[in-house]
């Protein structure tokens, strides 16, 4: 986990998200600047790149990321770990669909 403070490690986990959506529409010839993480992950899924449950996920994380960011002071080291986990899982889904 992020060692500055868990709101880093959810926003982190996060990015590794974005990240892996916006290099694979890269990839596909897309230019995906300025594009937010939901927008990437309906592309991806318009594209045939990720699954209908994949997208969901990931739309899912960003909600969860922007309430953790409003209420920071009340995400704790258990929370991040929480959303880690679950980014953890929707990454290796990422992954898992992008790959096919």
């Amino acid at each position: 986990m992020e060692r500055s403070s868990p709101i880093a490690a959810v926003l982190a986990s996060h990015s590794a998200i974005d990240a892996e959506l916006r290099g694979a529409l890269s990839q596909q010839g897309l230019d995906v600047r300025g594009v937010d993480t939901p927008t990437l992950a309906n592309l991806a899924f318009e594209k045939g790149m990720i699954t209908a449950h994949t997208r969901d996920a990931v739309e899912g994380l960003g909600v969860m990321r922007m309430l953790a960011q409003l209420s920071d002071q009340l995400v704790d080291e258990a929370h991040a770990m929480e959303f880690i986990t679950i980014a953890d899982a929707t990454l290796y889904a990422l992954r898992h669909d992008i790959s096919k």
